[in-house]
């Protein structure tokens, strides 16, 4: 009858003959009180924004108040808008990057509005990001945010400008970057080295 249960993070798992979710299910089902799958998914999304909400205040009590770099500001490839998760604009075109920090990639939107409702999550990082500009150089991925590459050495830095702003930790992130704007941001460095 049920195949799998959703997770909050979007993954899936069996649930096999003799588990005791299956059988609470299918009592509650037997009841008539089974809920929705509808309802299932918006519990599970409103429990993710939750999570995401104190994710951000424990950044901020490592960062304020234990002086150490954000640890659960997860923004990896990411797969669509950075709040909603849409894959596009609302009109069908790309998303766009946060402009404040400079960053293209680690913050994708697919509006003005998803931007704004997301600014106190993104703020930390782009507060970050703009001070690592300003001194013309990056610590992290622009991507992900790690500190060193896949193999476990030094970041890399772009094969095409050469430049102290974006490193990457592999080819993977390097590539997300890449179709998120730092091509054009390449040219322009390019033509200003000519």
């Amino acid at each position: 009858m049920l195949e799998g249960l959703p997770l909050i993070a979007g993954m899936s798992f069996k649930v096999d003959a003799n588990s005791t979710t299956l059988k609470a299910c299918e009592e509650a089902e037997a009841r008539g009180c089974l809920i929705k799958e509808d309802i299932f998914f918006l519990v599970n999304h409103r429990l993710g924004e939750k999570l995401a909400f104190l994710a951000h205040f424990a950044d901020e009590y490592r960062m304020n108040m234990l002086g150490e770099d954000q640890f659960f500001y997860v923004s990896s490839p990411v797969k669509g808008c950075a709040l909603c998760r849409r894959p596009d604009t609302p009109e069908g075109g790309e998303l766009r990057g946060c402009r404040d920090c400079g960053n293209e990639s680690r913050a994708l939107y697919c509006s003005k509005d998803c931007q704004r409702r997301d600014f106190v999550r993104h703020l930390p990082a782009c507060l970050r990001l703009q001070k690592d500009a300003e001194l013309g150089k990056s610590r992290s991925c622009q991507v992900c945010g790690d500190l060193e590459s896949e193999g476990g050495g030094a970041l890399r830095k772009c094969s095409k400008c050469h430049c102290k702003q974006v490193k990457y930790c592999g080819k993977e992130c390097q590539t997300v970057a890449w179709q998120a704007g730092h091509k054009r941001e390449c040219k322009k460095l390019r033509g200003s080295h000519m």
